[in-house]
């Protein structure tokens, strides 16, 4: 299966990717790290002496990222703009030394990851596993994270659209679908 190097997070850590989909560079797409169900960026085919090399286990794309995916990034931006600020006047307030750089929302909205630069006290992680509890509440929605992972069964969105059988109208993934099997 060809391997991709995939861009992630605030971070844009540099991670590999394999992928039944064909790939380019720039191409948006959902995949599944260790983390949990996240967005990347295709940067490049993976090269195969990298591969070897690194023995690094590679994450799976799901699917490109479409339409129906779009208006529900907007709902996590929000969140994730109004989370950014409330974490940063729980930081003042606390008068604490660290600095909140960015957050990274899982697009499943199992979890959020924050990078911080400086010292994270004691107080400031309590105040900060708070209200990333707060956050993960928001975002999760159960079915819809399930339908985001899973799509609308096994190997929906890819070439073998083993879940789609053609009844793919109410999937939110019904382009994957479609155009894969094109």
């Amino acid at each position: 299966m060809p391997q991709f190097f995939v861009r992630l997070g605030a971070l844009a850590e540099i991670q590999i990717a394999e992928s039944e989909l064909e790939l380019s560079r720039g191409s948006r797409v959902v995949l599944r790290s260790a983390r949990g169900v996240e967005l990347g960026e295709v940067v490049s085919p993976a090269t195969e002496s990298y591969i070897r090399e690194e023995g690094v286990a590679p994450m799976k794309v799901l699917r490109l990222i479409g339409r129906q995916d779009e208006w529900l990034l907007g709902r996590l931006e929000r969140h994730k703009r109004r989370a950014i600020e409330k974490c940063r006047q729980g930081l003042l307030q606390r008068q604490s030394d660290a600095t909140l750089l960015d957050i990274d929302h899982l697009f499943d909205g199992s979890s959020i990851v924050l990078h911080f630069l400086g010292n994270v006290d004691s107080e400031t992680e309590e105040y900060v596993r708070l209200l990333a509890s707060e956050y993960e509440s928001i975002v999760r929605t159960g079915p819809l994270a399930k339908l985001l992972s899973e799509g609308c069964g096994e190997g929906c969105g890819t070439s073998s659209g083993g879940g789609c059988g053609g009844n793919c109208g109410g999937c939110s993934i019904a382009s994957a679908c479609q155009s894969s099997d094109a």
